[in-house]
């Protein structure tokens, strides 16, 4: 999907929190091909059925034949009128047993799915920008998404925000440049996972991830981390 119609955040407002509603899939390497032309199917009916707006992604670092869809949602209720809008969008053409084909195609080429909902904590991100149109603005530009997924351990999810706190008055003291915008989840993941997402606009602008650094601040906050590097799809 276009970048610039993926969140449409114009209509949230002044840096609103928000969700965001992510789909992860792991494709069977041999029906790689056979994925890709689903979804380019999926996305020209969204397209012209003016259904729902996500951005795609795939791991270029990390865990490889792994697709994520990255919607932007307003508010619980938000998740399901996109999801309605999507499913009306693939079932004008043909109807309900057409979607179900298309959905029945797309899980064939699959190893298995999950859903997660994130809530956006822009009190948290770094240089996320002013308003809503300067996100927005950050997203279009971007081409890669590195990203560093924190699992937290239990009772320490204060100190750890504030770690990430800490971190950020630095860089925007120092006037850094590099734009980090974090999540965490609320739903279909175990336990409390922060996510760090760095975008960039060409790959040699890429730094290290704040996991992999030789000194990480919050190591008696977190469990386990996990970084990976995603470009666009579809």
């Amino acid at each position: 999907m276009c970048l610039g119609a993926l969140f449409s955040l114009a209509a949230i407002g002044q840096n609103p929190e928000g969700y965001l509603d992510v789909y992860i899939a792991k494709v069977k390497p041999e029906k790689r091909a056979e994925f890709d032309a689903v979804n380019k199917r999926m996305v020209d009916l969204n397209r012209r059925g003016k259904g729902d707006y996500w951005l795609a992604a795939e791991t270029m670092y990390g865990e490889m034949n792994t697709v994520y869809f990255t919607s932007q949602r307003q508010n619980y209720a938000d998740v399901e009128k996109g999801f309605d809008a999507f499913m009306g969008a693939l079932a004008k053409p043909a109807g309900a047993a057409g979607a179900a084909k298309i959905f029945q195609d797309f899980n064939n080429t699959i190893v298995s799915s999950r859903a997660e909902l994130r809530r956006r904590r822009f009190d948290l991100s770094t240089s996320a920008g002013a308003d809503a149109a300067g996100v927005l603005k950050l997203v279009a530009q971007s081409r890669f998404i590195r990203t560093t997924m924190v699992r937290v351990r239990s009772g320490k999810l204060g100190d750890y925000q504030e770690q990430l706190r800490v971190i950020k008055a630095a860089q925007e003291k120092a006037h850094s440049p590099q734009v980090v915008l974090v999540s965490q989840s609320v739903a279909g993941t175990p336990g409390t996972c922060s996510t760090s997402a760095s975008l960039e606009s060409r790959w040699r602008t890429s730094i290290p991830p704040l996991a992999s650094r030789s000194r990480r601040p919050w190591a008696k906050t977190d469990s386990r981390s996990t970084s990976a590097l995603w470009p666009s799809r579809y």
